[in-house]
């Protein structure tokens, strides 16, 4: 659907009456959780994958790992400001543990299954 600046113009000023503060930044919603309160971390790579639209673009060949490797990492370390995987992988198991009434413990496997 094309639109001439005229359209584009009402349309813009319509919405403008409809809501005063649309160029204004929206206030949070819910309650900001997490190690680092309200952070949230997105990664992007287009190296990640290389698929030609061929076959299924999740198979391992269209794949790179080491750079899905470290999309992982500078989002888990970015979500929780901390300088290594590990630390980063800590602090998650920490706050989960900690929230959920499990404590100051970390990462653990259960043997009982």
């Amino acid at each position: 659907m094309d639109m001439t600046r005229r359209q584009f113009a009402l349309t813009l000023a319509a919405a403008t009456y409809l809501r005063p503060s649309l160029f204004e930044p929206l206030s949070p919603l819910g309650v900001p959780r997490g190690v680092v309160a309200g952070r949230v971390a997105w990664a992007h790579d287009p190296a990640a994958v290389t698929w030609d639209g061929t076959g299924s673009w999740w198979t391992d060949a269209n794949n790179d790992q080491s750079v899905i490797d470290r999309m992982v990492s500078r989002s888990i370390c970015g979500l929780t400001s901390q300088k290594s995987d590990a630390q980063a992988w800590s602090s998650i198991f920490h706050y989960f543990n900690r929230t959920h009434g499990r404590g100051k413990a970390g990462y653990s496997v259960r043997r009982d299954a």
